[in-house]
């Protein structure tokens, strides 16, 4: 059941989204501008950012779900996969570049595991080494949603039909989404539930501050698009 919900997840993300896809030449450019050579995707799911980027270098992916972490190695055998919680633990090796994507870092359910990532990260990454993390102002305003019906299509990798319903619920701290897949052949429906912390910008630098110098903030990959993602680059300490 899990390993069908990790094949969903790239069935969702090649229907919905699109242009947020650039980040990945944004990434590329931004290590090859530091010249980094060995990097860890935290929050790498199906390898939508890792895949990508491992053409050109050495990438290792770190998930807390291992189906997911399953169907990228699927896609792409040699890269490393390590199913963990950042908050609690890392690779026993060091990186120049370690990268959140997606708004990944507000999934980890309240400031105090922000903290802990980040000073766990601080100490796997080398002297010089960077931290990219990915942090979106959009859930801020988002509003609450009953559940509706997104897209239907056939899922070749599933080999069903599957209809997408979406539902958003706004409490205090965060939004949650609940993304259901029914999947026809088999008359079940997957369910994803995912809880975004909202985008505050002094709360977060006081947050990276703990472990990291912020070295700059651009807003959007490029060309004025996605303004309302923060890209933050950290140096440590």
């Amino acid at each position: 059941m899990n390993k069908l919900l990790a094949k969903s997840y790239d069935f969702y993300n090649e229907h919905m989204l699109h242009g947020q896809n650039m980040d990945i030449d944004y990434y590329i450019r931004e290590l090859q501008n530091y010249q980094s050579k060995n990097i860890l995707v935290v929050g790498a799911g199906t390898g939508r950012v890792a895949i990508p980027i491992s053409k050109d270098l050495f990438v290792d992916a770190l998930d807390i779900d291992q189906y997911r972490l399953q169907v990228l190695q699927e896609k792409c055998p040699n890269i490393v996969c390590y199913n963990m919680d950042i908050c609690k633990e890392t690779p026993n090796k060091e990186y120049d570049a370690i990268i959140f994507p997606y708004s990944t870092i507000q999934l980890l359910g309240n400031e105090g595991n922000i903290a802990l990532a980040l000073l766990n990260c601080s100490k796997i990454l080398t002297l010089n080494g960077v931290l990219i993390f990915d942090a979106s102002e959009s859930f801020n305003y988002k509003p609450d949603v009953d559940r509706m019906c997104l897209f239907e299509d056939y899922n070749k990798d599933i080999k069903s039909k599957i209809s997408v319903y979406y539902q958003a619920k706004r409490f205090a701290e965060y939004i949650r989404f609940i993304t259901e897949f029914y999947v026809h052949i088999n008359n079940i429906t997957l369910t994803e539930i995912e809880q975004y912390l909202y985008y505050d910008k002094n709360r977060m630098s006081e947050l990276v501050n703990h472990s990291f110098n912020i070295e700059k903030i651009d807003n959007g990959y490029q060309n004025g698009l996605f303004l309302h993602k923060h890209l933050y680059h950290c140096k440590k300490r």
